[in-house]
């Protein structure tokens, strides 16, 4: 019960402060009309706009201050608490067998 996922502890309780950023690939996008093959009631081709990716940069690792309020979705809970005593006991048990 929980969650592993890194960034559990800053949503649970809130961030005020400066991260580091690690290094990764943004996609870059170019919209561009196309014709969709219908026409409007007078007479022109209709048109749509698409994104196409039209490259990418590498970013490099930096830092950037977040304030992150506080969302907490998981909290103490009487009925939880003792399910995790429960299987934390189970557990105990059997690693001494």
């Amino acid at each position: 019960m929980g969650s592993d996922v890194p960034y559990t502890k800053a949503h649970n309780e809130g961030l005020k402060g400066i991260i580091q950023v690690k290094a990764y690939t943004r996609n870059l996008f170019r919209s561009e009309k196309i014709g969709t093959g219908k026409y409007t009631k007078t007479g022109k081709i209709r048109m749509r706009t698409v994104q196409r990716l039209s490259g990418s940069v590498q970013v490099k690792v930096h830092t950037k201050r977040m304030n992150l309020p506080r969302r907490q979705f998981m909290g103490y809970r009487p009925v939880l608490e003792k399910q995790l005593q429960r299987r934390l006991k189970a557990e105990l048990l059997k690693g001494l067998r």
